[in-house]
Protein backbone atom coordinates (compact mmCIF):
# COMPACT_ATOMS: atom_id res chain seq x y z
CA UNK A 1 0.00 0.00 0.00
CA UNK A 2 1.05 3.67 -0.70
CA UNK A 3 1.49 4.94 3.07
CA UNK A 4 0.45 8.44 1.82
CA UNK A 5 -2.64 7.51 0.60
CA UNK A 6 -3.32 5.73 4.15
CA UNK A 7 -2.58 8.51 6.63
CA UNK A 8 -4.88 11.33 3.99
CA UNK A 9 -7.59 8.50 4.11
CA UNK A 10 -7.03 8.10 7.91
CA UNK A 11 -7.03 12.12 7.97
CA UNK A 12 -10.63 11.76 5.51
CA UNK A 13 -11.73 9.30 8.38
CA UNK A 14 -11.28 11.35 11.32
CA UNK A 15 -13.09 14.77 9.66
CA UNK A 16 -16.03 13.11 8.69
CA UNK A 17 -16.51 10.89 11.13
CA UNK A 18 -19.00 11.51 14.46
CA UNK A 19 -18.62 8.69 16.36
CA UNK A 20 -14.90 7.45 16.40
CA UNK A 21 -13.49 6.59 19.90
CA UNK A 22 -10.31 6.39 20.86
CA UNK A 23 -8.58 2.94 22.02
CA UNK A 24 -9.94 3.61 25.59
CA UNK A 25 -13.31 3.93 24.02
CA UNK A 26 -13.91 7.82 24.75
CA UNK A 27 -15.23 9.72 21.61
CA UNK A 28 -12.80 11.79 19.95
CA UNK A 29 -13.88 15.24 19.42
CA UNK A 30 -13.27 18.79 18.54
CA UNK A 31 -11.68 17.55 15.04
CA UNK A 32 -13.31 19.74 12.55
CA UNK A 33 -12.14 21.34 8.36
CA UNK A 34 -9.31 23.95 10.45
CA UNK A 35 -8.11 21.11 12.80
CA UNK A 36 -4.49 20.59 11.63
CA UNK A 37 -3.09 17.47 10.96
CA UNK A 38 0.84 16.71 10.44
CA UNK A 39 1.19 13.19 9.53
CA UNK A 40 4.74 11.95 10.34
CA UNK A 41 5.79 8.19 8.49
CA UNK A 42 8.58 6.55 9.69
CA UNK A 43 9.84 3.84 7.28
CA UNK A 44 12.45 2.71 5.03
CA UNK A 45 12.55 5.05 1.56
CA UNK A 46 12.69 1.85 -0.80
CA UNK A 47 13.21 2.28 -4.71
CA UNK A 48 9.15 1.04 -4.59
CA UNK A 49 8.40 3.81 -2.03
CA UNK A 50 10.13 6.34 -4.25
CA UNK A 51 8.17 5.76 -7.65
CA UNK A 52 5.09 5.77 -5.84
CA UNK A 53 6.00 9.22 -4.38
CA UNK A 54 7.87 10.83 -7.29
CA UNK A 55 6.61 13.98 -8.35
CA UNK A 56 3.80 14.35 -5.58
CA UNK A 57 6.65 14.86 -2.57
CA UNK A 58 9.66 17.34 -2.14
CA UNK A 59 12.74 15.85 -0.56
CA UNK A 60 14.09 17.41 2.61
CA UNK A 61 16.58 19.97 2.98
CA UNK A 62 18.68 17.75 4.45
CA UNK A 63 18.07 15.01 1.70
CA UNK A 64 17.18 12.27 3.62
CA UNK A 65 13.36 12.04 3.70
CA UNK A 66 9.75 13.78 1.96
CA UNK A 67 7.70 16.23 2.98
CA UNK A 68 4.59 17.90 1.27
CA UNK A 69 1.37 19.91 2.05
CA UNK A 70 -1.69 18.42 1.26
CA UNK A 71 -4.40 21.07 -0.29
CA UNK A 72 -7.23 18.26 -0.08
CA UNK A 73 -7.57 17.29 2.70
CA UNK A 74 -5.49 19.25 4.15
CA UNK A 75 -2.48 17.84 5.65
CA UNK A 76 1.44 18.20 6.26
CA UNK A 77 2.95 14.60 5.61
CA UNK A 78 6.48 14.07 6.29
CA UNK A 79 8.38 10.39 5.37
CA UNK A 80 11.00 10.08 8.01
CA UNK A 81 13.27 7.02 7.72
CA UNK A 82 14.09 5.49 11.02
CA UNK A 83 17.43 6.15 11.04
CA UNK A 84 17.24 9.94 10.52
CA UNK A 85 14.77 9.28 13.22
CA UNK A 86 17.47 8.30 15.92
CA UNK A 87 20.13 10.03 14.65
CA UNK A 88 18.20 13.41 14.87
CA UNK A 89 16.95 11.93 18.50
CA UNK A 90 20.55 11.70 19.52
CA UNK A 91 22.16 15.07 18.46
CA UNK A 92 19.15 16.62 19.94
CA UNK A 93 19.76 15.30 23.17
CA UNK A 94 22.82 14.91 23.78
CA UNK A 95 23.64 18.42 25.92
CA UNK A 96 20.60 17.15 27.67
CA UNK A 97 22.60 13.15 29.14
CA UNK A 98 25.90 15.45 29.34
CA UNK A 99 23.69 17.74 31.87
CA UNK A 100 22.46 14.44 33.37
CA UNK A 101 25.84 12.81 33.64
CA UNK A 102 25.23 10.18 31.02
CA UNK A 103 28.58 10.64 28.42
CA UNK A 104 29.99 7.23 29.07
CA UNK A 105 28.78 6.02 25.92
CA UNK A 106 32.27 4.07 25.54
CA UNK A 107 30.64 0.29 27.09
CA UNK A 108 30.62 -1.95 24.53
CA UNK A 109 27.14 -2.00 22.71
CA UNK A 110 24.70 -4.27 23.63
CA UNK A 111 23.47 -6.71 20.47
CA UNK A 112 20.31 -4.87 20.77
CA UNK A 113 22.60 -1.67 20.26
CA UNK A 114 24.20 -2.83 17.49
CA UNK A 115 21.00 -3.14 15.45
CA UNK A 116 19.72 -0.06 16.09
CA UNK A 117 22.66 1.19 15.86
CA UNK A 118 23.22 0.04 12.39
CA UNK A 119 19.66 0.71 11.05
CA UNK A 120 20.64 4.70 12.12
CA UNK A 121 23.52 4.41 9.24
Amino acid sequence: KDPVQQVLHYVKTLRSSKGLKDLRGKAIRGINEGTAFHCYIVCDITEELEERIIGRLQKTPDGDGYFEYQQNPHAFIEIVPYGKLLRDARQRNVVFFEKLGITNMTAPPSPMRQLVDAAAE
